[in-house]
């Protein structure tokens, strides 16, 4: 198993799955360059930590450099952060790589991550009910196993509902 087939399987799922709704934005050939980048450190003998070469989505509301950060909003789609997150920097220098930006309720302000700004995220399991939100679109990308981590944030409930609606366990 490389981190080159787990991007590649990501891809290939998150086009199966659109209708998901899913990924705000997701930059295949930079995934497929990072994860080849992990392979060759692996092979080189360099590991880059506990998460090496793993790829991790994350909420559109934590910014990572080369992805812009809209929290869901046309009025931020050209957004781009020049530093990234605390958070997103500790995942990186644990090894991981970002797979991209997931849905969420527009602007954290809501339960459904029905967001007519990009697409209305939907339960794997019930595609007619609400994946919970605002944090749907990290549950619903690893329980359709499209992604083996997501990151979201919480104010009240925002990853322990859509988790718990999604059959997968939210952390906050």
């Amino acid at each position: 198993l490389t981190s080159e087939s787990i991007a590649e399987a990501i891809i290939f799922r998150s086009e199966v799955l659109a209708s998901l709704g899913t990924f705000t934005s997701l930059n295949a050939e930079q995934l497929i360059s990072d994860a080849q980048q992990a392979d060759v450190l692996l092979r080189q003998g360099q590991d880059l930590g506990p998460l090496h070469g793993i790829p991790v989505a994350l909420k559109d509301n934590i910014d990572a450099t080369g992805h812009a950060t809209t929290g869901g909003t046309p009025a931020l789609r050209n957004n781009f952060p020049k530093t990234n997150a605390p958070v997103t920097q500790r995942l990186l220098n644990a090894g991981a790589i970002i797979a991209g930006k997931v849905n969420m309720h527009e602007l954290a302000g809501g339960g459904t991550t029905n967001n007519p700004s990009y697409l209305r995220t939907r339960n794997p399991y019930a595609p007619d009910h609400s994946p919970g939100g605002s944090s749907g679109g990290s549950a619903v990308a690893v329980s359709a196993r499209i992604v083996p981590a997501a990151l979201g944030t919480d104010t009240a409930g925002s990853v322990c509902n859509p988790a718990a609606y999604c059959g997968v366990t939210g952390f906050r």
